[in-house]
């Protein structure tokens, strides 16, 4: 619940065995042992006094991130926007992770439409032309197609969007597990990624953890599609016993699901990584004031290409593994 400080006051600072007393932001950053701050820089706190908030109304990685300086105005100004926009604000105050990303990348929105206009078309298309004049009658495959490939499109944006990383995760635990999610978190969503706090070696490890986590996602996905394209199929020959279709052979679950799980890892994760850089290095850059239209529509064209050639080199990829 979101709680406005008295007309007048400085934002509340949230502290313990203080019974309820604010402390008004001087601007040094520094908090006290009772988990209170000792100061709020100026333009953070004529944020909040401008929305009417305090900062024990903000989600604690922003509280967090105020106590350790890390947070900037523009980020405070995008979260109070998004917080505004319909039905986009209330999924944001409930599910920190989109909320994280929305405030990091102001495009993530627009990238994720692109990219599943993108999949759904080009899928679409490639089923309508592969199943011919049985497209309706194997629409219940076509159903379960489409959602897998709409899975794996969101999966792969998500996956490398920024994120507004909270670096104090792992320094409030003596757990391994936590220790080692604080790490993941202060690496680069993908490789290239614009700022100078990353290391080669984050750089690196960022490259091989994506492919790791595109390889799971697309075994994953794989192993569930084929499955349940194989129920389906086992569902109309128990009802047309009679029917010419149960003499096709269906492809292995698993070695299906290895294949395309290596490619996504591979070949997925390097086009998507390259994707966007360039939109991050190159399209934003050269955009600055531009309508964000624009961008949209470039990036529209630049992952339409990706499609493409990703569909192109699965198909050798497929013939190489020997799974078609």
């Amino acid at each position: 619940m979101f709680v406005a400080h008295e007309q007048g006051t400085g934002p509340t600072v949230p502290g313990g065995g203080s019974g309820g007393a604010r402390k008004q932001g001087r601007g040094d950053g520094e908090h006290n042992d009772d988990g209170g701050s000792a100061g709020l820089r100026p333009e953070l706190e004529a944020l909040l006094e401008k929305e009417a908030r305090s900062i024990s109304s903000l989600p604690t990685e922003f509280q967090g991130k105020i106590f350790d300086g890390s947070l900037t105005s523009s980020d405070l100004t995008r979260f109070f926007d998004i917080e505004k926009t319909f039905l986009i604000g209330a999924l944001a105050r409930i599910w920190p992770a989109l909320r994280s990303r929305l405030v990091a990348n102001p495009r993530f929105l627009s990238v994720m439409a692109v990219e599943l206009i993108i999949g759904f078309v080009s899928k679409t298309a490639a089923e309508m032309k592969q199943r011919g004049s049985s497209f309706w009658s194997e629409f219940d495959f076509y159903t379960s197609d489409i959602m897998l490939e709409l899975v794996g499109d969101f999966a792969l944006v998500w996956l490398l969007s920024p994120t507004l990383m909270d670096f104090r995760a792992s320094s409030r635990t003596k757990s391994a597990f936590l220790g080692l999610s604080g790490h993941l978190q202060q690496l680069p969503k993908f490789a290239l990624q614009p700022g100078t706090t990353f290391s080669p070696g984050q750089r690196l490890a960022c490259l091989i953890i994506k492919g790791l986590q595109f390889g799971l996602v697309g075994f994953c996905a794989s192993v569930v599609g084929h499955s349940l394209t194989k129920g389906l199929v086992r569902l109309r020959r128990s009802l047309r016993p009679q029917s010419a279709e149960n003499n096709v052979k269906l492809a292995p679950v698993l070695a299906n699901s290895l294949s395309w799980g290596a490619f996504m890892a591979l070949s997925s994760n390097m086009r998507y990584q390259a994707v966007s850089a360039i939109e991050a290095r190159v399209l934003e850059p050269l955009l600055v004031g531009a309508p964000a239209l624009l961008f949209t529509a470039i990036s529209f064209l630049m992952r339409s290409a990706n499609t493409f050639v990703g569909g192109i080199h699965w198909i050798y990829w497929a013939k190489w593994s020997g799974v078609q």
